[in-house]
This record gives C-alpha cells, sequence and structure tokens, in this order.
C-alpha cells in the first residue's frame, strides 16, 4: 500500500499511526486484502436446490417456560420509578 492510499485512510477514519504502528497495520492489512482476494476466487454463490442440511421447525423441542427463581428476589435490590424498574448503578468506570 502506498502512503498516499495509507494517508487517505487514516484521514477518512480520523486514525494517526506513529511509524511502527503504520509499518504493522500495513502489514495486517495487507494480510486481510490477500485473504479476501483468496475467498473471492471461490464460487459461494447460494443455491437453494442444495440440500442445506436444514432443521425443520417441526423437529425442535416445544419452548417450555419453566419457573427458576422468584421475581421479588429479583426485584429487591431495584427502585421503582415511574412504573419501571431502575437497577442501582454498582460500580464506576
Amino acid at each position: 500500500m502506498d502512503d498516499q492510499t495509507f494517508k487517505a485512510l487514516c484521514d477518512a477514519s480520523y486514525l494517526s499511526f506513529n511509524a511502527e504502528e503504520k509499518e504493522e497495520f500495513t502489514r495486517n492489512l495487507e494480510s486481510i486484502i490477500d485473504f479476501a482476494s483468496t475467498v473471492k476466487q471461490y464460487d459461494c454463490a447460494y443455491d437453494e436446490t442444495e440440500d442445506m442440511e436444514y432443521v425443520s421447525l417441526s423437529d425442535l423441542r416445544e419452548d417450555v417456560m419453566l419457573d427458576s427463581y422468584p421475581p421479588e428476589k429479583l426485584l429487591e435490590n431495584t427502585e421503582p420509578f415511574l412504573n419501571c424498574y431502575v437497577i442501582p448503578k454498582l460500580m464506576d468506570n
């Protein structure tokens, strides 16, 4: 990748790099571009007639709700506010 293209990419994405970071970034980006070029060589077009080994909806188990924890226990540390429950902040960033 030439310097002009690199600068244009940095300007467009509001990024800046020192010389060492630029070298590593360029190397990684070229590796990604090479990989994408390799992938483009294969025909990955979707063919709806092909057996996609899908799972039929009738083969799935029924979704059944089970009681797992008492709601009042879950809500005991919340603070009611305007018909909602607010969880107080526990940690600062």
